[in-house]
């Protein structure tokens, strides 16, 4: 992926320098993170600032080159897009940092 140095900076920026999966920060994990297609290249994405997503090693692992044209399938959240109470349940009692 050949990015601008400005886009991707653009990137980070609308991140808040976080993970816009897992909200980890650059701080907490000593560097940059990485940036990846939300919509893989392979699957038809473009390298356009909508489908770009800043994320942390873990996250961008875990996510890979996952894309479902299966309309029944479950769709990937889209941090920027959905809502998480859309894809997540947030348990009472969990301690939260």
């Amino acid at each position: 992926m050949s990015l601008s140095s400005q886009l991707r900076e653009q990137v980070r920026q609308r991140a808040y320098c976080s993970c816009e999966f897992c909200g980890v920060l650059e701080s907490d994990v000593g560097g940059l993170l990485t940036i990846d297609h939300f919509r893989p290249q392979s699957r038809g994405g473009a390298d356009d600032l909508d489908n770009l997503v800043y994320a942390c090693a873990s996250c961008n692992q875990y996510k890979q080159g996952y894309w479902s044209d299966d309309s029944s399938a479950s769709r990937l959240w889209n941090p920027r897009v959905d809502e998480t109470t859309d894809h997540f349940i947030e348990l009472e009692g969990v301690m939260h940092f």
